[in-house]
């Protein structure tokens, strides 16, 4: 189970973040402003809470194994695990302002897959730290092994050259904000397996929304998002409203998808799960392609057969990288 909910959230994510580089290529260039109205959304998740009572109270019965204990819900954490289940959101939308600043500035198809190569590296680093905790956080001990040494080979050889371009300021500043997202999209995801280790699925994923929430509200401390927001009169929101709807519409589903695998999933599979994000990239690539000649200056993609060599070949490898990290 937690294997197919992985693999179709990465589906829906690919269709998030395609729509992301429409948005930010055009019509909502500021990443500020993105990660905010995406953190704003994240509030949607309350709706869960009536759906929740409807199915603990008889009604909705198709929706029982999906809220198998609905009043859960409700349940208030003590408040030191209240202040940890906001933690991992805060960090993802400090993540987002990252990615969102590679999606504008580069190629989906290469910011994508340089993101998804590194963050399983983060996440195994990490949790073989957090295993040496003294606290209780439900991580058993860990050693990395031969396989994981050479997983990282092929993630960072296939990483670096895919990121590679002509410019070297180019290619130095795709790889720093792709370090720079992918570990703070780890230290997120580890964080959210800890907080799952001491609630059940629909509260944690609750409560850690509202860390989306509060951390988009903190992005109001930059005057560009406060200016546009409530000054700037030139972005049309009708043009907008749908891309941005269907775009964080995915993205949520996307999310709930892959946090159901994280919660069903035995921590040791937590790498397998990053790695499924090969898929994703797969998917971006042909999106990229197949909507290149609608769109050429949004998605700003290059096609030529020197460049498509080099992004399957950067592939290619960062699956191979994953493949092992996976055994």
């Amino acid at each position: 189970m937690w294997l197919t909910l992985a693999i179709l959230g990465y589906f829906f994510n690919s269709l998030s973040i395609f729509l992301d580089k429409y948005l930010l290529g055009g019509s909502l260039p500021s990443p500020k402003i993105y990660a905010f109205y995406a953190g704003i959304f994240s509030l949607l998740i309350l709706l869960i809470i009536p759906i929740g009572v409807l199915v603990s109270y008889g009604f909705l019965t198709p929706l029982e194994k999906i809220f198998p204990e609905s009043l859960e819900i409700f349940l208030i954490p003590q408040f030191p695990l209240i202040v940890l289940t906001f933690f991992p959101g805060i960090i993802f939308i400090l993540a987002l302002l990252f990615y969102y600043q590679g999606i504008k500035d580069f190629e989906i198809s290469r910011i994508g897959p340089a993101v998804g190569g590194i963050v399983p590296l983060f996440t195994l680093i990490l949790i073989s730290l957090f295993s040496f905790f003294p606290l209780n956080l439900g991580f058993e001990k860990q050693i990395i092994v031969f396989k994981e040494y050479l997983a990282l080979l092929f993630l960072v050889l296939g990483t670096m050259i895919l990121v590679f371009q002509k410019e070297k300021l180019a290619t130095f500043k795709i790889l720093k904000l792709s370090i720079t997202a992918s570990f703070l999209f780890s230290l997120s995801f580890v964080l959210s397996k800890i907080v799952y280790n001491f609630l059940p699925f629909w509260p944690a994923f609750i409560w850690m929304r509202m860390g989306d929430f509060i951390g988009a509200i903190s992005l109001l401390i930059f005057s560009e998002v406060r200016h546009g927001i409530f000054f700037q009169k030139e972005i049309s929101k009708e043009k907008i409203a749908l891309p941005f709807i269907f775009a964080k519409g995915a993205g949520g589903l996307g999310s709930v998808l892959q946090n159901g695998a994280i919660f069903l999933a035995p921590i040791v599979f937590l790498p397998i799960i990053n790695a499924l994000a090969g898929v994703q990239y797969i998917f971006l690539m042909i999106l990229a392609i197949l909507f290149f000649f609608k769109f050429p200056k949004i998605l700003k993609e290059e096609i030529s057969k020197r460049v498509l060599f080099q992004k399957i070949i950067s592939i290619l490898l960062i699956l191979i990288g994953l493949y092992f990290l996976s055994l």
